[in-house]
């Protein structure tokens, strides 16, 4: 539910030199011109010292003045951006926190102080920075990680280079788990501790994400329920500090958070992620709760103290949604922070719903019974039945309405089987219930929002993106009906703009693999949607549309809140324009040459194993015969313009390619150059 939280830069460029491909071209010359593939450069350096404080300098450059003046005008606050892009952040305080503009190198300046970023447990320190980087170089005191992170239309190459406390030693990065962990003794410190306990809850918590709050690896770890952060102000050690939580009768008390040995002027941020009870699921609306916090720590002689306190929250009714989980002095005023619970709009898509399934089915049956995931012809006659479906059955646009707290708006959402029953629903709803629908018969589902509007994109099994501006199902505030293609040539056309300006678009697929899941919903009889009155088109026709039944419990519209200054949205799936290549996936085998630099006339043979989702391509290349060497990559493919990076490894560390390629009938040929040499060349191969 990525909602795009980049790992922690703290990078600095490191000298390697190149490694000879291997390689040969057998085909004709290569000379269709393809665009410059752009590359995001972040490079920096971070210390730690020895409280567990990490301080971090970095610089992220734009490979063009038009791609830096854009990021540029969609963060007025480059604060937003340091912020944004600190792994784990929800876990450390960020302090001294400077961020600027230079519009002469087309970057962004960074630095600030990480309070908490290491903490001492089982007599190691232990230090998060991101899964699965790439270890380049290490020794006792210095690490120097590599990371390539593919982006919409780009790719961001950093280097990451983290000194430690003078003294370190057996350093190591676990890419499993993302941590560095380092021994450092700690000298006895006796004395009464003394220490500052700041804990912030969050005052709302939403029922129908429930499932969520309990998997801190969601949302970059911003679905927290408690923060508790402890700091030493004194002059002694506190050791053995347990950390545990409850929220009232929805969970039990939490597994303490341990931490051995917090020393003089150090910190630990502790996060509470509770297994909620799905009893919240059937709250109508807002319940006060309590958070109860109970603490224990030692002093140096071992003495044992223990403390709690109590925060009542409110826990939110199934159908309401809060569309930031910012803390008040968090906030920044933008539009990307008013909207930063965006991506668990995701929980809403209820594929597995029995009304919603029941549904399809029937649309399914509208639209001749044919598989809607086996090609595009299917796809999209099951997409237009459904859209004729709605419009048949009496589906309309419904005028939203919003309230705005203290906090954050909050607003309802209706779930698919609440829209199917009313047979109205929000810009919203009637996205969700579309895109759901869809989804149930096996086709992926996006939601784009934009300042008071939102709608869904459907993904064809070709990989071809389709809009589709749902509330023109008509409605008395929008007018009469239109038809299936009329709702997709109006999303076609607006959809440009919309991605110019503040928006998100939501991979539902993606957040649900990330850990994200509906809730659990009252059981409804097989029958419900004929007893709601639908029948296939003919049928319908027939005769009016059944009123909705008993509402199954109370849903009210709601409206996406109103624009503020515009923010750098997050990854986009393109809408991508015919001639599409279709699905890469598969071996190519072929050959491979180097045109200049060292090893110049060099060939070989190489194998190509590819994997496509969407317009992302990843996989490996591989020297043959096997043995011979290769390396992971990442891409991505527009129409037939394949373009990705190599990344090999040497004696001398990480090495990058970037590959320019076209797609023809099977074949890939095309080009590359090192990205830190003078080695450049061709390849071309073919589908096995």
């Amino acid at each position: 539910m990525k909602r795009h939280a980049a790992v922690l830069s703290i990078v600095v460029i490191v000298s390697l030199a190149t490694v000879c491909l291997a390689a040969a071209f057998p085909y004709a010359a290569y000379a269709q011109a393809i665009p410059d593939f752009r590359i995001v450069r972040v490079n920096g350096e971070g210390v730690i010292d020895k409280r567990g404080d990490l301080n971090i300098s970095m610089t992220c450059r734009f490979p063009t003045n038009a791609d830096y003046m854009q990021v540029k005008s969609m963060f007025p606050s480059p604060y937003i951006l340091l912020r944004d892009t600190i792994t784990g952040r929800a876990g450390v305080i960020l302090d001294n926190a400077d961020a600027r503009y230079d519009d002469a190198a087309n970057s962004i300046i960074m630095s600030g102080t990480l309070r908490g970023a290491s903490v001492y447990r089982r007599r190691a320190w232990e230090s998060s920075v991101g899964r699965n980087l790439e270890l380049v170089w290490q020794d006792p005191s210095h690490i120097v990680l590599c990371e390539l992170t593919p982006l919409s239309g780009y790719f961001m190459f950093s280097r990451y280079h983290i000194q430690l406390p003078a003294g370190a030693m057996s350093a190591r990065y676990s890419p499993d788990s993302g941590i560095i962990s380092y021994s450092l003794p700690i000298p006895a410190a006796p004395g009464a501790p003394e220490m500052d306990i700041d804990t912030k809850v969050k005052p709302r918590l939403m029922s129908a994400t429930y499932k969520a709050y309990g998997k801190s690896e969601i949302t970059d770890g911003s679905s927290w329920v408690a923060r508790t952060a402890v700091t030493n102000v004194g002059q002694s050690n506190i050791r053995d500090m347990e950390i545990s939580y409850k929220l009232g009768e929805y969970s039990d008390w939490s597994p303490a958070g341990r931490y051995s040995i917090i020393p003089p002027g150090g910190t630990v941020v502790d996060l509470y992620y509770p297994i909620i009870s799905s009893k919240v699921a059937e709250l109508r609306s807002s319940t006060p709760v309590d958070v109860s916090v109970r603490f224990s720590y030692k002093d140096e002689s071992g003495h044992a103290y223990t403390d709690s306190e109590t925060r009542r929250i409110s826990m939110l009714g199934i159908n309401q949604f809060e569309t930031s989980n910012l803390l008040p002095e968090e906030q920044t005023g933008s539009w990307h922070d008013m909207m930063s619970n965006v991506p668990l709009l995701a929980a809403w898509f209820t594929k597995v719903d029995e009304p919603v399934k029941a549904f399809a089915g029937l649309v399914s049956q509208a639209a001749g019974g044919a598989g809607a995931a086996i090609d595009d012809e299917s796809a999209l006659q099951f997409m237009k039945a459904l859209f004729d479906m709605e419009v048949a059955h009496g589906i309309s646009y419904q005028t939203p309405s919003s309230g705005e707290t203290d906090y954050s708006f909050a607003q309802d959402v209706k779930f698919p089987r609440d829209v199917l029953r009313d047979k109205a629903g929000t810009c919203v709803d009637l996205a969700i219930t579309y895109g759901s629908v869809c989804e149930a018969v096996g086709l992926r589902a996006y939601l784009i929002l934009i300042p008071r509007h939102a709608y869904p994109i459907i993904r064809l099994p070709s990989g071809q993106m389709v809009p589709v501006e749902t509330t023109c199902v008509g409605g008395a505030a929008v007018g009469k009906s239109t038809t299936f293609e009329e709702a997709v040539k109006t999303a076609q056309k607006n959809i440009g703009k919309d991605t110019q300006r503040p928006h998100y678009i939501v991979d539902i697929e993606a957040e649900f693999s990330e850990g994200l899941s509906s809730p659990e919903l009252p059981r409804l009889d097989s029958d419900i949607i004929t007893r709601w009155g639908y029948k296939l088109p003919q049928a319908a026709a027939a005769q009016p549309a059944v009123p909705g039944g008993a509402a199954l419990y109370p849903t009210t519209p709601q409206a996406m809140p109103p624009t503020t200054p515009p923010t750098t949205p997050p990854m986009v799936p393109p809408v991508t324009p015919p001639g599409q290549t279709g699905d890469l996936s598969g071996d190519y085998k072929g050959q491979i040459r180097i045109a200049s630099g060292p090893g110049a006339g060099s060939v070989g043979n190489v194998t190509l194993a590819l994997q496509q989702s969407g317009s992302a391509v990843q996989g490996q290349l591989r020297f043959d015969p096997p043995g011979q060497g290769g390396g992971p990559i990442q891409g991505q493919v527009q129409g037939n313009t394949l373009v990705f990076l190599l990344q090999l490894q040497s004696q001398a560390g990480s090495i990058m390619y970037q590959f320019q390629c076209v797609v023809q009938d099977g074949v890939i040929q095309g080009t590359f150059k090192c990205q830190q040499g003078e080695e450049d060349g061709q390849i071309a191969v073919q589908k096995v």
